[in-house]
């Protein structure tokens, strides 16, 4: 395997560190993680990626080609997607800020359609093309998770933050505007991240000017380092990307060194696992039996870091670095996903003899300052908020007469994630009804 590494010229410190972690790999599996990093990244070579951008600086490829990622992921797949995740793959929607709304609506569709931002976490889980991807990248990265975010147009699902893992976003459908800034902690740990938190705000004044302001096109790709605070927003269409997850923090000299410290300390004499005197919590820097307590704690720490060895580290590392979430993907990659039947924009339905209304009224934003228009849509069975924006589609169904036939894909004003949850909520109220997928 480090043949193979040299050969690529991956001289990173923390680069290093995951190969140590990987040693499992082969140099097989070493050579497929290298030509699926090349892929995502490519024009840019993985010598050169790993020598000037890895945990330095963020990295803007430009494609101009929007089927690139298409045999991994395609709008059309979105339904069919959102309809097999597995229970354990993290599903939420958020408004403008964390907050998670899932639990507002019946569906995500209902709160995509409210103007909530849809996030999956591990989403490979559940769709075999990124299954297999994440496999094959975890023979260089150890542990590799593709999460999905699917923004409604002119929103904003986050506000400024920090992350405590590398990311590669790989944008599949729609446009959004990216701002980048430099990070104020350098290769943050997962407690010092700012932006996700009241208490943990990122100040705005001290970030200065974004080192990046871009704007991601179908096939583009951004990475962004650890820490590296970064913000974006649609436009006047929905936005779907995936993001690459690499949890750097957790492949740190810092965790390896106290990986290693605690493994010692596990195996240890009975003396490191007996309780502290009581007193010593009570303590103050000048107390009288100060000097005796440290030098003892100063005795004990030198009898652990002379037992400390490199492998104490990374066997433990190894057991914490995503060991479980290896095997997932092993697993979900070995697996066909077939897509299920499921509402895309060639789906033909046709218009029901339900009673529906459809009303209009202003309600206070949340999280923000004034009011918005939200149409509510009321059948017998359920009431269904939507955005304001989304009259001129509605507006469509119902003029069209009882039993007209339309593709979804034929609904006006409106990009093919909103006729797709449209076509959805309204096909669960009764006033549409799916004759073809």
């Amino acid at each position: 395997m480090f043949v193979v590494a040299t050969r690529a010229g991956l001289i990173s410190t923390v680069f290093c560190i995951i190969l140590c972690i990987t040693c499992v790999s082969t140099e097989e599996s070493v050579e497929k993680a290298l030509s699926a990093f090349s892929w995502l990244i490519a024009p840019h070579t993985v010598e050169d990626f790993m020598g000037r951008y890895w945990t330095k600086q963020h990295l803007h490829v430009s494609r101009g080609d929007e089927t690139y990622f298409s045999k991994l992921f395609q709008a059309d797949n979105f339904a069919a997607a959102m309809n097999q995740m597995p229970d354990e793959a993290g599903m939420g929607t958020y408004d403008k800020g964390f907050n998670n709304t899932a639990n507002k609506y019946d569906t995500m569709c209902g709160a995509f359609m409210d103007g909530g931002g849809i996030v999956i976490n591990a989403f490979n889980r559940g769709w075999s093309p990124l299954s297999r991807l994440c496999a094959e990248l975890q023979g260089l990265f150890y542990m590799a998770v593709m999460n999905l975010y699917l923004t409604p147009r002119q929103a904003q699902t986050f506000t400024v933050h920090t992350d405590p893992q590398d990311v590669v976003i790989l944008q599949i459908a729609g446009h959004k505007a990216w701002r980048v800034y430099s990070a104020p902690i350098a290769a943050p740990f997962e407690e010092q991240q700012v932006g996700k938190k009241p208490e943990a705000p990122v100040d705005m004044e001290a970030l200065g000017e974004p080192v990046a302001d871009l704007v991601l096109r179908p096939g583009d790709v951004l990475y962004i380092p650890r820490g590296a605070p970064h913000w974006c927003t649609t436009d006047d269409e929905a936005s779907l990307h995936l993001t690459l997850t690499l949890p750097t923090a957790d492949w740190s000299w810092g965790v390896l060194i106290s990986n290693a410290v605690n493994s010692v300390v596990l195996e240890g004499e009975p003396a490191l696992r007996k309780s502290i005197p009581l007193s010593v919590l009570h303590l103050q820097e000048e107390a009288p039996a100060h000097e005796a307590i440290e030098a003892e704690f100063l005795a004990r720490m030198k009898d652990v870091l002379q037992r400390v060895t490199f492998g104490h580290g990374i066997r433990r590392t190894q057991e914490h670095a995503g060991h479980r979430e290896q095997e997932k993907n092993k697993e979900a990659a070995s697996l066909d996903h077939p897509p299920q039947k499921s509402i895309q924009s060639t789906t033909q339905v046709v218009k029901l003899p339900e009673m529906v209304e459809v009303s209009s009224e202003s309600l206070p934003q949340g999280g923000m300052e004034g009011e918005r228009t939200t149409i509510m849509v009321t059948s017998m069975h359920r009431s269904l908020p939507m955005r304001g924006l989304m009259r001129p589609a509605l507006q469509f169904i119902e003029d069209a007469a009882v039993g007209t036939s339309f593709q979804v894909g034929e609904i006006p004003q409106a990009d093919v994630f909103e006729q797709i949850c449209m076509t959805e909520m309204l096909t669960k109220m009764g006033w549409l009804n799916v004759t073809k997928y």
